[in-house]
């Protein structure tokens, strides 16, 4: 973190290679480094790695080479030293003799039996002030400025082991522990390291049953780091580029912008979620900021929220995502990316994404827009058996999420929008046994009361774009959808795509 003046932090410029190969002033160096130089040499090391120094500032080129290579040097460390609040004039400010501000606590001795849950240790402090037993990023980042940057949110996850100081307490974290300088173990929430490091040890198990957690973590992982804030919105991307070649050494799996493409029928399903305080003028500059992004089919293409009207939220959501790869054990069809475009170099597949393109194979339909009230309504165009099934049909089960949040009740809606379904669960279920829906159905429709069949199915909304080389038939992504139902019986499972009868196309998405 820079503080308040960032010209006053001594860094490692064009200018100054050939002087710092030599010798870096060390009385010009900051307090927070100078600090940093002592905790390593008390812990035994006799290197130390700070980017401002070691990476060329005022290179473009030098910073992007190095901007790539964060995550081997992250994961390659012995342990960082993370300075939780900003640099000061006062050196001092943030430090304490442990023997005066930190709080003595009283243990009861293991043997002692306890009366109640609610016996605890006794804490004794000489000031009074709330002390918290429960840690997280999330709950720190008002009092710990540097667990807002975004930058940061790839150090602390990928490199094994981290120290917090520079505040009331010290704080330890690796990937098996967390240590609180005043109450040990510290009781640890869902996105803590041990968990996204426990989670690669579980990508060698069965796809389906790898798939449910990745994604919760995933998905948890990400609406996290868009909350992080950015000196430049542009490094978005970049910043973020460790972490995914970080999952892509781990997993063998492939990651395209934001998505990993062996799970690109559940990822494609992000939906846009904006607070209703937004103001109108808000929400068309981040709608006009989503139509000028290079990829219509990334998260990456929407804009974060202002600062100040984040409120512990983020524009993108990932409900549909979620709750779609709960159902995984129970897909019918789904659509594969068969092959995708990107006009780089391989090291910037991690985070330049202009130009990219995908070719999903998938099954689509001709749809309709149109206003209920303030709410956008989706239905499928054309003749099929779909339009006639009451309470199965789409005005009573189909949820529709627009990309453009700007949009106000009544303004026009695309007329040649598609539905293109990426993902069909179904399953039967009766007493305590639930089956998989096959493919085609033998058996006739029976309203046996003690089944019930279930069914999902998820997909995009897309609209024609700019054709491509040779008259290349290309879409740009406007929503998503989710369709969910269930009926008692064995039925035939109505749905728009018919699927035991259509074959699957092949859509280049842009």
């Amino acid at each position: 973190m820079w503080g308040p003046d960032p010209t006053a932090c001594l860094r490692l410029k064009q200018a100054s290679v050939e002087q710092f190969k030599v010798q870096i002033p060390e009385d010009q160096l900051p307090g927070k480094y100078l600090d940093a130089i002592k905790v390593a040499r008390a812990l035994g090391f006799r290197y130390i790695w700070i980017d401002s120094l070691c990476i060329i500032q005022d290179s473009a080129g030098d910073w992007e080479r190095e901007a790539v290579k964060m995550a081997s040097v992250y994961e390659r460390t012995s342990c960082n030293i993370s300075y939780v609040c900003p640099p000061s004039s006062d050196r001092g400010k943030h430090l304490r003799d442990p023997r005066i501000e930190l709080p003595c606590k009283l243990r009861l001795p293991p043997e002692t039996p306890k009366k109640s849950e609610s016996q605890t240790d006794l804490v004794v402090q000489d000031s009074p002030g709330f002390i918290r037993e429960y840690w997280s990023p999330t709950s720190h980042k008002e009092e710990w400025p540097i667990l807002s940057r975004a930058w940061v949110f790839q150090e602390r996850l990928l490199c094994p082991r981290n120290i917090y100081y520079g505040h009331s307490r010290l704080i330890w974290e690796c990937c098996e522990t967390f240590e609180d300088e005043l109450y040990g173990e510290a009781k640890r929430n869902p996105e803590a390291k041990m968990k996204i490091h426990a989670l690669f040890a579980a990508s060698g198990s069965g796809m389906r049953d790898f798939l449910g957690d990745f994604e919760t973590q995933w998905t948890r992982l990400v609406k996290d780091y868009r909350t992080e804030s950015l000196t430049y919105e542009t490094d978005r991307a970049i910043a973020f580029a460790g972490i995914a070649r970080a999952i892509q050494g781990q997993t063998k799996m492939t990651y395209l912008a934001g998505i990993w493409k062996e799970f690109a029928e559940f990822e494609l399903l992000w939906i846009v979620r904006r607070p209703e305080a937004l103001s109108q003028e808000t929400n068309r500059k981040l709608a006009e900021q989503q139509r000028l992004a290079a990829l219509s089919w990334s998260w990456f293409s929407i804009a974060t929220l202002p600062q100040e009207s984040r409120l512990a939220t983020d524009s993108v959501g990932f409900l549909i995502c979620t709750s779609m790869a709960m159902e995984a054990h129970f897909v019918v069809c789904r659509a594969q990316i068969l092959s995708w475009h990107h006009p780089h170099g391989p090291e910037a597949l991690f985070h330049k994404f202009d130009g990219m393109r995908l070719v999903l194979r998938a099954r689509k339909v001709a749809s309709k827009l149109e206003w209920v009230g303030n709410v956008i309504s989706l239905s499928s165009n054309g003749d099929h058996p779909f339009k006639d099934c009451g309470k199965l049909g789409p005005k009573h089960s189909m949820s529709y999420s627009h990309d453009d949040g700007s949009i106000l009740p009544g303004s026009p809606l695309p007329t040649n929008s598609v539905m293109v379904m990426t993902i069909f669960t179904a399953s039967r279920s009766g007493g305590k046994t639930i089956k998989e829906y096959q493919i085609p159905i033998t058996q006739e429709d029976d309203r046996d009361e003690n089944v019930e069949t279930q069914w999902n199915y998820a997909g995009l909304v897309v609209v024609p774009a700019a054709e491509g080389p040779g008259g290349e038939e290309r879409w740009r992504r406007i929503g998503a959808f989710l369709y969910s139902n269930s009926t008692n019986g064995k039925i035939q499972v109505p749905t728009p795509f018919r699927i035991e009868e259509s074959q699957q196309e092949d859509i280049v998405l842009i």
